[in-house]
């Protein structure tokens, strides 16, 4: 069976014109390319900022940064090699409904899941690679493929809320005990408390040494202990024989392709202004309810 990926990157290197015009794939216009135009000069930039204003810079790079790979991605979704992962990817949609607001999942976190998360079958790879093979044909800079590269690498953690101020949290990752400071979103410091538990994807601003939101955090009704325990039962321990890398893979795809996804959903325990509240770890919410697709 041909590779899905180099099959899309074949087809869409054929093109003489490419459509980024749009954040949405399916309703954009087409465009040309000359020798001077670079993809960035193909997005709405003036709109994009005016809607991320008070958010932080990075978060602005990602949401730009997105308007390229989420267009790539859906077109290759369209591609005959990728129709089991469509298939698999409209039912998980049609399971949680990440757009309804009356269901505790995020949109973000199930866009972030299915193109950074969620490998596509028989493969290694996630949507997002499709990216990466198109650099030079779309001139995307080495700064812009490396950002796409780390939310590709990002996955959504545990942290214990240490210390909060109007600026920043000490959170401290769940198992591996490295403290971090994070910068929410406005209005975050009035409903997270010191002691708190958060289910949140992150990512690191490496010029200030911080961690911003790539999607709003949940807040877990549940222990540091309760946490540790759940992960032990996984392979995943504390101190000298902690494993990041496994840590990082099991947070972005547990024991099946949804289990992160049907944590949320099974263990809500309310939905009040955005502030989803979950109860307890996924030994007794998700374990006996885990779907493969």
């Amino acid at each position: 069976m041909k590779d899905p990926f180099k099959a899309f990157t074949d087809e869409f290197l054929k093109q003489e014109q490419i459509d980024l015009s749009k954040n949405q794939a399916k309703d954009s216009k087409i465009v040309s390319l000359d020798d001077e135009t670079n993809f960035f000069d193909l997005l709405p930039l003036t709109s994009e900022i005016g809607e991320l204003e008070g958010f932080h810079p990075l978060f602005a790079e990602c949401a730009l940064a997105m308007t390229l790979v989420m267009p790539l991605s859906y077109i290759a979704l369209t591609m005959p090699g990728f129709k089991n992962h469509r298939k698999m990817l409209d039912k998980v949609d049609a399971k949680y409904q990440p757009e309804n607001p009356h269901r505790p999942m995020f949109e973000a976190d199930f866009i972030m899941w299915s193109l950074f998360d969620v490998e596509v079958e028989n493969t290694t790879k996630v949507l997002a690679d499709v990216v990466r093979p198109l650099q030079a044909s779309l001139k995307i800079d080495e700064d812009q493929m490396d950002l796409i590269e780390r939310m590709r690498m990002s996955y959504t953690g545990v942290y214990l809320c240490e210390e909060k101020s109007e600026e920043s949290f000490i959170l401290k990752e769940i198992p591996s005990g490295r403290q971090i400071e994070a910068i929410l979103e406005p209005g975050w410091d009035e409903e997270i408390a010191e002691g708190d538990i958060l289910l949140i994807r992150l990512i690191e601003d490496i010029l200030e040494g911080t961690y911003i939101q790539l999607s709003s955090p949940y807040l877990v009704n549940s222990t540091e202990n309760d946490w540790i325990e759940f992960f032990s039962e996984h392979g995943i321990e504390q101190g000298e024989t902690f494993d990041f890398e496994a840590y990082r893979v099991f947070m972005k795809r547990g024991i099946a392709p949804d289990f992160w996804l049907n944590y949320i959903d099974s263990a809500c325990l309310s939905i009040s202004n955005m502030v989803v509240i979950l109860e307890g770890t996924p030994l007794l919410s998700v374990k006996k309810d885990v779907r493969r697709f």
